[in-house]
């Protein structure tokens, strides 16, 4: 009878397990929620993915290695949810306030004074008088046509913001009228397309203490409480110094008559 030979070292069963796969894609899944948590997607694709993949690996793999590589994964995909959450409320947040200031523009154009004065600070509702919200309103209706609120979506509204600080002489002028970081400038859909909203908070409160929209023709702004105000006109370049005329050639000088007496002028 032939008897079983065995490779040195190793005993029956004892071939090497190897790592876990399941472990493994499971770090890399939490590695990528981390790298992609502020888009949002990592912490909301990867980050339960890497919770699964690293749970499955812990249950399964036996005499595989790999726990430590399952738990690293269970962790940094924990902490890509944290992050994609704390990302996506934020921005939420932002967002419903957004709308809630850009809604006051519309408000003053049907005319519905009560909604434009809830989002107002105290001093801007004890100085204006019903009238003077329904005609800012109706200037702007005049201006720009119905508004239409600012872009749907986060893209949309990010890439608006971008064209935002695009607009000839408003980042200067936004340079210039900002001391206090009070200001936010939005993009607002109109009728007639799409322009600027800009309002000033009251840091206090954190409700609106002036708005005003644009003129069409970007030459400034029309505010709420104070009224018109026009953008600075860009000082053009001084023209560059002109090239200094060439000297003239000096005129030939008459060398007068010549002395006969002097050599080499014919004299014996």
């Amino acid at each position: 009878m032939t008897q079983a030979t065995y490779e040195p070292g190793y005993g029956v069963g004892d071939a090497p397990a190897g790592t876990s796969v399941l472990a493994i894609l499971s770090l890399i899944s939490g590695l990528l929620g981390l790298l992609l948590s502020c888009a949002i997607v990592g912490g909301a694709v990867f980050g339960p993915l890497a919770l699964l993949l690293g749970a499955i690996a812990l249950l399964t793999k036996g005499a595989k290695s790999g726990g430590g590589m399952a738990i690293a994964g269970i962790i940094t995909g924990l902490i890509s949810i944290i992050i994609a959450a704390s990302v996506a409320f934020g921005l939420t947040t932002a967002a419903s306030q957004v709308t809630k200031y850009g809604a006051v523009i519309g408000d003053a154009q049907r005319g519905d004074v009560a909604s434009v004065r809830a989002n107002l600070s105290t001093t801007a509702n004890n100085e204006l008088a019903d009238t003077q919200i329904t005609d800012w309103g109706q200037g702007a209706q005049r201006e720009w046509g119905e508004s239409r609120g600012i872009p749907a979506g986060v893209i949309a509204t990010a890439t608006g913001f971008v064209r935002v600080a695009n607009y000839p002489n408003f980042l200067e002028w936004m340079q210039a009228n900002n001391p206090n970081n009070d200001l936010v400038p939005m993009p607002m859909n109109f009728e007639n397309g799409e322009s600027i909203f800009v309002i000033r908070l009251d840091q206090s409160s954190g409700n609106v203490s002036d708005a005003a929209y644009v003129f069409q023709d970007d030459s400034g702004l029309v505010w709420l409480r104070a009224g018109e105000q026009r953008f600075a006109a860009a000082t053009p370049a001084p023209p560059p110094p002109a090239d200094p005329d060439p000297p003239a050639d000096p005129a030939p000088t008459d060398p007068g008559p010549t002395d006969p007496t002097e050599p080499g002028q014919g004299g014996n």
